[in-house]
């Protein structure tokens, strides 16, 4: 009896592919935090907004590096 194999996906690939997606939404979302100056407060402490450039720069970039990848 021949059994079909399934198309089998690269567990690294398809790895790199989930984190980048993820990754690009993190990325948007702090950078549509930071540029709509939307107030995040965690505890007592109001996170500054260059926070939210730098994450969405240093999310992004490893994105795109991780797209390059899979």
């Amino acid at each position: 009896m021949d059994k079909k194999q399934l198309p089998q996906v690269e567990v690294p690939k398809l790895f790199s592919t989930v984190a980048a997606i993820i990754l690009g939404v993190i990325a948007v979302a702090q950078g549509v935090r930071a540029f709509y100056g939307i107030d995040v407060t965690v505890g007592a402490y109001h996170v500054p907004i260059i926070m939210s450039w730098i994450a969405a720069g240093v999310t992004g970039v490893v994105a795109i590096f991780a797209f390059r990848e899979a």
